[in-house]
C-alpha cells in the first residue's frame, strides 16, 4: 500500500474516531488486515464456487449490484 493510500485511510479514520497519532501504525496495519480478510471472503464466497462457470462471474453478485464494470 502506498503512502498516499495510507494517509487517506488514516484521515478517514481520524474523522470518525478520536485516536492518538501514536496509534497510526497499529490502525493502518489493522485496516490492511481487515481489507485482506474482506477480499478473501469475497473470493471464497463469490469466485471459487463458480470458477468452472466463468459466465456467472461476468457480473457482480446480487449483494454487490452497485458495482459496475469501471471498478
Amino acid at each position: 500500500m502506498d503512502l498516499d493510500e495510507k494517509q487517506k485511510i488514516w484521515e478517514s479514520i481520524e474523522e470518525a474516531f478520536v485516536i492518538p497519532k501514536e496509534c497510526r501504525k497499529l490502525v493502518i496495519s489493522s485496516a490492511a488486515n481487515k481489507w485482506r480478510e474482506f477480499k478473501s471472503k469475497l473470493t471464497n464466497k463469490y469466485i471459487i464456487p463458480f470458477i468452472d462457470t466463468p459466465e456467472l462471474l461476468e457480473n457482480p453478485p446480487d449483494d454487490y449490484r452497485y458495482i459496475n464494470k469501471e471498478h
